[in-house]
């Protein structure tokens, strides 16, 4: 693929002065938003991001990352950007020195066997840094890929705010840390037992959240046992029955459909959510005698409501700003993430969603065990969603006795729909855990447009700039400095040497190499000093390349 036109974009075959529609805001300077690449591609800034986009969620595209050798395994801690898609191009597991990536960007550690036989970790090669990264110290966000003509690099900076940052960290520690609980469980237990801790659990959390959020005299109305002082007076009398059990199972149920947002498209799914109070609205008679079994269904219409208002006014201003950010999706693709669409198959049953759910839970927490690595996705993560969920109640309390109570027009619809002050206080602190949601909704919209808006200082260098150049230049002090420290006296560092001269080498210093090692045996130490000069060599010849 050739393209002579200089004002032509090779990604989207539109002409210079006519970029695709983008949020990234076009610069003061319109040579910025023009990317040159030492051949003949030319590209919009714009196309370049979908481009890098597209690459990501393919997995083909790698961040600077640290990458540990142990064992014949292989752990990027943020080299795969797709769980679904692995292994990465350039790694292969031959024997226990594995082949050297072809995109060296990274401190590299290497696991030795000693005179004891056992494996220790020696760092061969890198620079004092903690990452082998340019002096300019690129983040860690960055991306890099390459020219599909010149194969040339080219170095996506993405800017982010200190918040994103510190988001990040805490989203990536989590991960890791709930890769080890969840290999842990499914190692230790059973699914019978597991099924029975989560049912016992969700019936305690369940009768504390109900104990926490509703007073004394309302908690006895709600189980219809007004008879009886306290729960613990009714658990001795054998008064709590199935229904009971099923209530406190459902109020974490309950407060988790609100802090997860489900699709309003998805109706079957968002009313799955609410069945259970639907139906236990019998046991709430006695909570409201002027409107039977009525509040508690205005519960959940609340919530509906509340998801109505998230889908036709919110989701349309997030997704168009954090599904951009993240992977750039089109409306298409962010559909079918939202609803769970794998691969163009949309389960229709209750059944086949739960089986459909179960199997990719299991996969994911399969992925999880196998590979260390995290990835980012529209979805709050597990971590996130349990610690909100155990949050929620309190914090709806707090907002119900701080701004709620003070609302004369909240404080009247309350009381018109319950019975006592008490009944009320319980609707109240149901109504704050809503508002709460809500709040958290808005600020992720807020944190979303301005990252967006932070992203227009987003730069791409390519082949010949200054930032490259410096880059390359530490690569190959590197890897010079990495042939120097192998083991002369060990046969292996032979082929460590080889399979360098195959990835670093232009392919005329390569032929050189050949001709160098194929007819006799040489000793490492010439096949060193070899290498040292071809590699310095061809990055000569590959800047004088880049400045033509």
């Amino acid at each position: 693929m050739a393209i002579r036109d200089d004002d032509c974009c090779w990604i989207c075959y539109n002409d210079k002065d006519h970029p695709p529609k983008s949020i990234l805001r076009p610069s003061k300077n319109p040579e910025e938003d023009w990317v040159k690449c030492k051949c003949s591609l030319r590209a919009h800034k714009a196309c370049i991001f979908l481009y890098v986009s597209k690459k990501l969620q393919e997995g083909n595209l790698m961040k600077f990352s640290k990458v540990l050798f142990h064992d014949n395994k292989i752990s990027p801690g943020l080299g795969v950007m797709s769980f679904n898609l692995w292994p990465l191009r350039g790694f292969s597991q031959k024997n226990k020195y594995n082949e050297l990536s072809t995109m060296i960007m990274t401190k590299f550690h290497l696991i030795k066997r000693d005179v004891n036989g056992k494996y220790s970790k020696a760092m061969l090669f890198g620079s004092k840094q903690e990452l082998f990264l340019p002096s300019k110290n690129v983040n860690v966000s960055d991306f890099f890929t390459e020219c599909p003509q010149c194969k040339a690099p080219i170095i996506y900076e993405v800017c982010q705010s200190s918040i994103g940052r510190i988001a990040s960290s805490i989203n990536r520690t989590c991960s890791i840390a709930l890769k080890f609980i969840w290999g842990n469980i499914l190692v230790s237990s059973v699914i019978s037992s597991a099924i029975f801790t989560v049912s016992t659990t969700m019936i305690f959390w369940g009768f504390d959240i109900l104990n926490m959020m509703a007073p004394k005299s309302t908690l006895m109305k709600i189980m219809n046992l007004e008879n009886y002082s306290t729960l613990n007076d009714a658990l001795n009398n054998d008064a709590l029955s199935s229904s009971h059990v099923l209530l406190f199972s459902s109020i974490p149920l309950f407060l988790c459909s609100i802090n997860h947002l489900i699709p309003l498209k998805e109706f079957e799914c968002s009313l799955l959510s609410s069945i259970p109070f639907l139906l236990l609205s019998t046991v709430f008679n006695n909570t409201n005698k002027k409107h039977p079994s009525n509040w508690l269904r205005y519960i959940t219409f609340i919530t509906m409501g509340y998801r109505c208002f998230y889908s036709f006014v919110i989701n349309p201003i997030h997704r168009k700003y954090f599904t951009f950010l993240q992977n750039g999706t089109s409306d298409n693709e962010s559909d079918n993430i939202e609803n769970g669409i794998l691969f163009g198959y949309k389960p229709r049953s209750i059944m086949s969603k739960f089986y459909s759910f179960i199997a990719s839970k299991i996969n994911y927490i399969k992925n999880l065990i196998d590979h260390d690595y995290y990835f980012e996705s529209n979805a709050d993560p597990l971590w996130l969603r349990l610690v909100e969920t155990i949050a929620l109640p309190y914090l709806g309390v707090y907002f119900n006795k701080k701004y709620l109570l003070r609302s004369s027009f909240i404080k009247d619809w309350i009381s018109k729909i319950t019975q006592t002050p008490d009944d009320a206080l319980f609707v109240g602190n149901i109504c704050g855990c809503v508002c709460v949601s809500l709040m958290k909704t808005i600020s992720r919209v807020i944190y979303s447009i301005r990252e967006m808006t932070i992203m227009k200082n987003n730069k791409i260098y390519t082949a010949g700039s200054p930032f490259i150049m410096e880059f390359e230049a530490e690569c190959v002090g590197a890897r010079l400095g990495f042939v120097e420290k192998l083991d002369e006296d060990d046969l292996d560092s032979l082929y460590v040497i080889s399979s360098m001269a195959q990835q670093f080498l232009s392919e005329r210093y390569y032929k050189e190499w050949i001709t160098f090692v194929t007819p006799t045996f040489k000793p490492i130490k010439e096949s060193k000093k070899m290498l040292q000069n071809l590699l310095v060599k061809s990055y000569i010849d590959h800047n004088l390349d880049s400045m033509d």
